[in-house]
């Protein structure tokens, strides 16, 4: 398994792994993978904020980190799906865990990843990743049957590790 920057070889095969999920399962991207434009726009960017998870040349993950803009230009948000068949075989928190290394590395001091109340395998992963629940937003989002559930707002802070990293040679294996 191989977890790459997201490029113009990997447009046509994010296509098809959007095909094959669920609408529910793309829905914590935000984006639309399965617009053909938008994939071409995000493998020219340049900006390297989106990666592709690999299993013998086929694409079975998607992650982002996402700066987001003006007085939260501190912040980046963490997007991660899997195929459903490769789920629990740990390509999730591989993904997640290189998304939060490049956030350290990238200059960022705080990330967040949005996940459903009550989704205890995915908020387990995140706490034992160092993010912290800040926010439980009541009947926000609604899943595939039309139910609203409410949505619970993680964050880690990013500055915290990498003043811990700058004290410590492993900060040389990151920036490096």
């Amino acid at each position: 398994m191989n977890i790459e920057v997201f490029g113009p070889q990997h447009v046509d095969g994010l296509g098809a792994f959007a095909a094959e999920m669920g609408p529910g399962e793309l829905a914590v991207i935000k984006e639309d993978i399965g617009d053909p434009d938008a994939r071409a726009k995000w493998a020219a960017d340049g900006r390297h904020c989106r990666w592709v998870a690999l299993d013998r040349g086929e694409v079975v993950g998607f992650g982002a980190l996402i700066p987001l803009a003006g007085w939260s230009s501190h912040v980046g948000e963490i997007r991660v799906v899997t195929r459903p068949s490769h789920r629990r075989r740990g390509l999730g928190t591989a993904m997640a865990g290189h998304l939060l290394g490049r956030a350290i590395v990238g200059g960022l001091a705080k990330v967040t990843v949005e996940v459903v109340a009550g989704d205890a395998g995915t908020l387990g992963l995140f706490e034992q990743m160092g993010f912290r629940p800040e926010a439980q937003l009541a009947d926000h989002i609604r899943d595939r049957n039309g139910r609203s559930r409410d949505l619970v707002l993680l964050a880690h802070d990013v500055e915290q590790v990498r003043a811990s990293l700058d004290s410590t040679s492993a900060a040389d294996s990151l920036y490096h």
